[in-house]
């Protein structure tokens, strides 16, 4: 996750069914490299949306192997989640739901950051991929998880680079 394409472009909100309370369908954000030459050490995240709490947060690099993932579908940007071609939201939310086995890996490379939401720490996991759709569309997905007396699951959502 240290390679820069992830930082080439914004990342829109497309879905955020088990995460509406923390982003909205449209929100966008840019992770900026901490340097512009070599692999980066970390991400800022630069968010347009409601939730400030976004902002300026630091994602790092971690983990050395990236998921597997199969797309067999293309997300349709110009349409909402609720009117996909049949089957594709279900096939992207179980390829999101799938990746959060992964999320405590430390081998599995992903973008590792935090959130404070209400008074409380959300841990979160960026999982970007290049290319992944069938239309070549990049797409990630983000899993977090609450730090409380106990871990709770919070919920993916998912996106790509506005077209």
């Amino acid at each position: 996750m240290k390679n820069l394409w992830v930082s080439d472009q914004s990342w829109m909100i497309r879905e955020n069914s088990a995460i509406a309370h923390i982003v909205d369908i449209g929100d966008t954000f840019t992770l900026e490299p901490n340097t512009a030459s070599g692999p980066p050490e970390y991400f800022s995240l630069v968010y347009t949306g409601q939730y400030s709490f976004w902002n300026g947060r630091i994602f790092y690099p971690v983990g050395v192997n990236a998921p597997k993932i199969s797309l067999r579908s293309s997300w349709n940007d110009s349409v909402s989640p609720a009117h996909q071609a049949p089957g594709v939201y279900d096939e992207y939310k179980t390829v999101a739901n799938s990746l959060r086995q992964h999320a405590n890996d430390p081998q599995v490379a992903r973008l590792l950051g935090y959130i404070m939401v209400d008074g409380h720490f959300a841990i979160v996991n960026l999982f970007c991929f290049q290319n992944a759709q069938p239309n070549k569309a990049h797409w990630f997905t983000i899993d977090s998880q609450w730090a409380q007396m106990t871990t709770r699951q919070d919920g993916t959502g998912h996106g790509d680079p506005p077209h």
